[in-house]
């Protein structure tokens, strides 16, 4: 008979670190932070060692996805200029555009007062054409060696700060109300 073989349905019983956890589900998500732990089979005599490692592909992932839209804006901006230099039309001559560009740059390359002060010493750099690059292993190595330090350079402790907070503050100033860019639509 196959009811027979039908087990009641029980709860995962584990200890981790020496704390006594039960799930309704054999998948713990909130018992190590940022760790998924799948059980697979019960057996009460045996201790399982997890050794877990910080992936920062996600993080890297992040400064690439920021270092491209970045990327993009420059790219913008020196099309416009070629394009002038050519004798098409184009606004990379306005003192906006080019206050822009050179605040973007003044901006991602200014000091911090933590231990990483500046991105290059995490890596993050720029081409001759003030392009970012981004330099993964020195980049890996900063995150690697002190994860804190670099959210600091990055973001602040409350990710409110850093050079993205700058940077953040810089965008807001052009692009608010009454800001730089509503300006030069109306002198244009």
């Amino acid at each position: 008979d196959p009811a027979d073989n039908v087990q009641a349905a029980r709860n995962a019983s584990v200890t981790v670190n020496g704390v006594a956890i039960t799930s309704a589900t054999n998948v713990l998500s909130d018992v190590i932070p940022g760790v998924t732990v799948n059980l697979r089979r019960a057996d009460a005599t045996k201790t399982v060692s997890i050794d877990v490692e910080p992936d920062h592909a996600e993080t890297i992932a992040k400064v690439e996805e920021f270092a491209t839209a970045y990327n993009n804006v420059i790219a913008f901006i020196n099309e416009q200029t070629t394009s002038i230099e050519s004798g098409k039309m184009g606004i990379g001559r306005d003192s906006m555009v080019r206050g822009l560009r050179e605040a973007l740059r003044f901006t991602i390359m200014g000091a911090e007062t933590g231990a990483l002060a500046r991105l290059p010493e995490a890596g993050i750099t720029f081409d001759r054409t003030g392009k970012i690059v981004i330099e993964k292993d020195r980049l890996t190595e900063a995150i690697t060696s002190s994860q804190a330090d670099v959210q600091a350079l990055f973001g602040g402790a409350d990710g409110n700060g850093g050079r993205f907070g700058a940077l953040e503050t810089l965008i807001a100033s052009y692009t608010k109300a009454g800001g730089l860019v509503a300006n030069v639509r109306d002198r244009i």
